[in-house]
């Protein structure tokens, strides 16, 4: 009911600027009318990247919150000012601001596995666990290198270590590929696998392993696919959020955008796959989308800098219109989300409500 109200407020003022302005005003009257009223955000600030475990997904703003079916909630904390979370074989970590690592081992328990200083990243895959440590001058390749750590064993188990990597730059990601495990950096780096070896020699800004292929995305705006990796190019700005999508036998992939790039906005962008079927789109500008309609996109989550992205997949993952729901986090805005809102599909921030 609120949504009506607030349309039919913007499509009167929208009909006004018609009248007024003596000119065809009907493409501003469809997006205008296309809006939704803005819901707060229940998590605030810059969440981190949104990770599953159990069935359950977690994410960081400061505080760990999970997401079980249809609901966020606040959970008992590890420790201050938790960074960012991370899964690997089956267990749940946390990084603080601090350099503390925790591990999840109950409801309500966490486990302090230690600190590594100057730790700034945490991405799990497969058995490991891989932490991003500054080393030197920011924004150099010698200033960082990334700490590995075998998390092959049990809850609460101790974290063995293996051989690290320096002088590559940021850790940017971590992912599994048919048994074989990848890490990716920025700066000068690359894509490694967890023995060291270097199977994509170009800096890359995220990595994900969806339908057994590889996927790395670079800050000039470039998408490469399996390995050793053959290139999409663009000039869009990503900001290293990626995730697979799909609904009804089409999958795609959504790719978070960091800044605005001339008249690109911010946002997320859409490509299918296969890999270089089709261009990177615009959602709601073409068949397959993850959205209904560009202009509910463009006058919502087109106006954020995505820094994290999840489709929800499962018997529970559609809203009425069958599409799957999504999260996106923001990189100053709070947790959004796609999904049903009195009785529309919508972006909106994310507040439990339906």
């Amino acid at each position: 009911m609120k949504a009506n109200i607030h349309r039919l407020a913007l499509c009167l003022a929208a009909a006004w600027a018609v009248l007024s302005g003596g000119c065809d005003q009907e493409p501003l009257f469809w997006d205008i009318s296309q809006e939704y009223p803005p819901i707060e955000p229940l998590i605030k600030g810059a969440p981190s990247q949104i990770v599953e475990y159990n069935g359950n997904l977690y994410v960081s703003n400061g505080d760990v919150w999970e997401y079980t079916p249809g609901n966020w909630h606040r959970i008992d904390q590890p420790g201050p000012q938790i960074k960012v979370v991370a899964a690997a074989n089956g267990r749940l970590f946390a990084l603080s601001w601090a350099g503390t690592v925790y591990e999840r081992t109950s409801p309500s328990g966490w486990k302090n596995h230690g600190s590594v200083d100057n730790a700034e990243q945490l991405f799990g895959a497969g058995n490991h666990l891989f932490i991003g440590v500054r080393t030197g001058t920011a924004g150099t390749p010698d200033g960082y290198k990334v700490v590995i750590k075998n998390a092959s064993g049990s809850t609460s188990d101790p974290l063995g270590d293996e051989p690290g990597i320096s002088g590559t730059g940021l850790l940017r990601g971590a992912a599994e590929v048919g048994g074989d495990v990848y890490f990716g950096t920025s700066i000068g780096g690359g894509v490694f696998k967890v023995d060291l070896s270097l199977v994509l020699n170009r800096p890359v800004i995220g990595l994900l392993g969806y339908d057994n292929v590889l996927y790395a995305v670079t800050d000039g705006g470039t998408v490469y696919y399996g390995v050793p990796g053959v290139p999409i190019n663009s000039d869009f700005r990503f900001s290293g959020a990626i995730v697979g999508w799909e609904h009804n036998g089409e999958k795609m992939l959504l790719l978070g955008l960091q800044r605005s790039s001339g008249s690109y906005g911010y946002g997320y962008r859409e490509t299918r796959l296969p890999a270089g079927t089709g261009g990177i789109v615009t959602p709601g500008s073409s068949a397959p989308s993850s959205v209904e309609i560009d202009s509910q996109y463009t006058s919502a989550i087109g106006d954020h800098a995505v820094t994290s992205i999840y489709v929800l997949t499962g018997s529970n993952s559609g809203d009425t219109a069958g599409r799957p729901i999504i999260f996106a986090c923001t990189a100053k805005d709070g947790l959004w989300s796609y999904r049903v809102r009195d009785g529309e599909a919508q972006w909106n921030g994310e507040d439990n409500s339906n």
